[in-house]
């Protein structure tokens, strides 16, 4: 089953975005490739699951940036990379989730440099 994103605001200083999926068994975008020449810089990422899963977070064709990650049902994670700067991906590369079948809420925030 394909993601729902409810909200998707890229502006001057950002996005946030939001998403929900029952079965998060396939690579699902979050946030679709900026363009050439342009970066994804990640601030937070919050992931939410009613079922006991195992979830990734990548980039591009598929390069693993987070996972996996085992979740218990109804479990919350929560990674905020403001601090280091923020995780910044490759150029013009997506971000996306991927992971057993599962229910997923995910909350995305950041900027395109």
């Amino acid at each position: 089953m394909a993601i729902v994103t409810n909200s998707l605001t890229v502006g001057s200083y950002g996005f946030m975005s939001n998403h929900s999926s029952a079965d998060v068994s396939a690579i699902e975008t979050l946030v679709a490739a900026p363009g050439v020449g342009k970066t994804i810089v990640v601030d937070q990422i919050i992931l939410n699951s009613t079922d006991a899963i195992s979830l990734e977070i990548g980039e591009g064709a598929w390069s693993i940036l987070l996972g996996p990650i085992a979740f218990s049902a109804k479990a919350t994670i929560t990674w905020d990379f403001r601090s280091k700067g923020g995780m910044v991906l490759t150029s013009n590369t997506l971000l996306g989730i991927d992971g057993d079948a599962g229910v997923i809420n995910c909350f995305v925030s950041g900027r395109i440099l």
